[in-house]
């Protein structure tokens, strides 16, 4: 999927994202990730500094949305498909 420039340019002034997966009994999981990069093509890399619960939960299904919004805007993206773990 082909992400607008508008959509990459929000997401790059939050500086952070929410991170929904999907835990071990089904439940949603939310955490704040740092963006590294996004690519047009819809490439979005995250850094995961502590490789736990969020890394977990990838492993095992791969399915995430990633939130970005701007609270004073009353703004928002949210991004739906599937995550891979590069080392």
């Amino acid at each position: 999927m082909r992400l607008p420039a508008t959509v990459i340019h929000f997401f790059q002034e939050q500086g952070c994202v929410v991170v929904s997966t999907i835990d071990e009994k089904g439940l949603p999981h939310s955490a704040c990730k740092g963006i590294v990069q996004i690519i047009r093509n819809g490439r979005i890399y995250l850094f995961d500094l502590y490789r736990q619960r969020t890394h977990q939960n990838i492993l095992r299904n791969p399915k995430i949305s990633i939130t970005a919004f701007d609270e004073h805007k009353f703004k928002g993206y949210c991004l739906k498909g599937k995550a891979e773990i590069i080392p």
